[in-house]
């Protein structure tokens, strides 16, 4: 008897400016206070500042910051997350090619319909080697 297998990623959702985003728990090395960073001396960015809200006023009500797996000297400012759940691969839809084409953002590699919102899917690596 063959067994059937779903491949899931756990997934950390928050939001910037009223877009739903979310990230894949397994770049995540841990999530701080955004003071205990700087007293730590890490590097860290505010989410806005590597996105395409750049030139906005962005305000954050609880900043957390997510320290990267392997990059674990830098982290990225976001909102309190506010959940997190477990998706299947099938659940995630590529962007579609209108948004691919003027997509200068690699950071966001795909959307996922969670709880009748979409969420765009973020690649933390990515989004650290964006230019400022």
């Amino acid at each position: 008897m063959r067994m059937n297998t779903v491949e899931e990623i756990h997934i950390m959702i928050f939001s910037i400016m009223g877009t739903r985003l979310g990230v894949d728990m397994e770049q995540v090395f841990e999530i701080r206070e955004l003071d205990q960073v700087e007293q730590k001396g890490f590097k860290a960015v505010y989410f806005h500042e590597k996105a395409p809200f750049r030139g906005k006023v962005v305000q954050y009500k609880a900043p957390k910051v997510l320290l990267i797996k392997d990059e674990t000297s830098t982290g990225i400012i976001i909102n309190q997350p506010e959940n997190m759940i477990n998706i299947t691969i099938d659940d995630i839809q590529p962007l579609p090619p209108l948004l691919q084409s003027i997509n200068k953002y690699p950071a966001i590699w795909g959307a996922a319909m969670i709880n009748e919102e979409i969420v765009l899917l973020v690649d933390l690596y990515k989004l650290v080697e964006v230019n400022v």
